[in-house]
């Protein structure tokens, strides 16, 4: 992923990093609206990183779209989609854990 690091085309999200809580059931489903964060641009490169102890699944939807399958990531792996067009991510808790998610426009 070419991280521009430009206002509007680079978002972070993250859990359970450097003392935060952990993503957790009460947390979750959590709906990710990236083409807000990203200053109206629907999402076009994902990075998910589990940093923590448990799985985490996670969808992606194209506004007014079926979501995509549901993803799985175990502890100490990650998942990216390149050249994609994505507008709204759903984060769902399987087990406590940490998450660092970029999405680029």
């Amino acid at each position: 992923m070419n991280d521009k690091n430009l206002p509007g085309f680079t978002k972070r999200y993250e859990a359970g990093q450097l003392g935060a809580d952990l993503f957790k059931a009460s947390d979750s489903p959590r709906t990710l609206d990236l083409t807000a964060d990203l200053g109206g641009r629907p999402c076009r490169n994902l990075l998910i990183v589990n940093d923590g102890p448990g799985d985490l699944r996670f969808s992606g939807a194209v506004q007014g779209g079926e979501p995509h399958d549901l993803v799985q990531v175990k502890p100490g792996e990650s998942h990216s989609q390149d050249e994609i067009v994505m507008t709204t991510l759903v984060i769902f808790w399987l087990e406590d854990t940490a998450y660092r998610i970029t999405a680029q426009g």
